[in-house]
């Protein structure tokens, strides 16, 4: 057996063995991802922690992606006169205490994802309309506990009328 005739056979068994590998590991769900496979669905997904209520939480940089991005629908959650003076931009006013009558929910689908928020971080507003919506069978809902002051203060776009008016 010559040199040249060995590596070809070794050349041979490697080649094949690399084809069958990858073909197996291709039909795996949890095989190496070599070959890319096309996402079902984009859809945003944190990582869950023990705290339940802190797994709904959103931070000021998880927010302003989604805001950026236009993932999800903000919602503020205060009296709508508060709404009014000022809101992040594109926002639109569900009112907690009158969530279950407000006939714009039937617009949106249960797993739509919402962000919803209010005056700031001793603001308990948001809190009670993500509990009124997760009651209602919505899944998509978080919290963006800082509210109007975090967002101003990080100087992201809001709405705001003319104090003169």
């Amino acid at each position: 057996m010559t040199l040249k005739r060995l590596f070809f056979q070794c050349g041979i068994i490697c080649a094949s063995s690399l084809l069958s590998g990858m073909t197996f590991n291709h039909f795996q769900n949890k095989g190496l991802n070599v070959i890319r496979k096309p996402a079902a669905k984009s859809s945003y997904q944190r990582m869950e922690t023990q705290d339940p209520k802190k797994s709904k939480q959103l931070s000021i940089d998880e927010a302003y992606t989604l805001f950026k991005t236009k993932a999800a629908i903000f919602i503020d959650a205060r009296q709508e006169v508060l709404y009014k003076m000022s809101h992040i931009k594109d926002a639109e006013w569900i009112y907690h205490l009158t969530a279950k009558e407000n006939p714009r929910l039937k617009d949106y689908n249960k797993d739509q994802l919402l962000i919803i928020y209010c005056g700031g971080p001793k603001c308990e507003q948001a809190e009670h309309l993500v509990n009124e919506l997760e009651e209602m069978g919505f899944t998509g809902v978080f919290l963006f506990s800082g509210g109007m002051d975090e967002w101003r203060a990080a100087g992201y776009p809001i709405v705001e009328r003319n104090k003169k008016e």
